[in-house]
């Protein structure tokens, strides 16, 4: 009886292989369906349809009338304010992590120090996620949020931010050193349609 061996040798390519072949294969998918879902989350219908998003769009017609939004779409885009979670946060946290009742709450912490990135601009937030195991960009433009709400934490030295959207949703965002700036610059640019 003969037995067939595994690997390179024995048929082709061995499954790790054959597995890193079809990932190659699949990336371009991936990242043109990527796009597509960050155009529609943020509204951009030219990009969502498959246009280049490194190619310059024209600014969308309004119906003819030239409110805030026309002009925010002429602007370019200003970075407010870029940076991950609070360096307070994660000293207190890592401070409190010798007892094991807080262990795993400083390792989220550091978890989030390390794969998060916050990025506010003047048409736009994003939220970039580095993660191994998940990781993910999420934008939100101006237009499509409806009230923001931030609260302290640890007498002020940073705080959290929940971001109310106009389709009923909301997103959440913790530890931010300059939150009382932030919510002023998020309130001063969204645009009500």
């Amino acid at each position: 009886m003969l037995l067939a061996r595994a690997g390179p040798t024995a048929g082709g390519l061995c499954t790790a292989q054959r597995t890193r072949a079809a990932a190659a294969l699949a990336w371009p998918q991936l990242q043109r369906h990527r796009r597509r879902a960050i155009a529609r989350a943020s509204g951009d219908a030219d990009t969502a349809a498959g246009a280049s998003p490194s190619a310059p769009a024209a600014a969308p017609s309004r119906g003819g009338r030239g409110g805030p939004a026309a002009v925010n779409d002429a602007i370019l885009e200003q970075v407010f304010y870029e940076g991950s979670a609070s360096n307070a946060e994660l000293l207190i946290s890592l401070l409190l992590g010798a007892t094991l009742v807080y262990l795993p709450i400083t390792i989220a912490i550091i978890g989030k120090r390390l794969w998060f990135t916050y990025r506010f601009t003047n048409k736009r937030v994003t939220i970039i996620n580095t993660s191994p195991l998940f990781a993910r960009t999420t934008e939100v433009a101006y237009r499509n949020i409806a009230e923001v709400r931030t609260a302290p934490r640890a007498f002020g030295l940073w705080g959290d931010c929940v971001i109310f959207l106009k389709d009923g949703s909301r997103l959440e965002l913790t530890g931010l050193e300059r939150y009382k700036d932030i919510e002023r610059h998020i309130a001063s640019c969204i645009i009500d349609d």
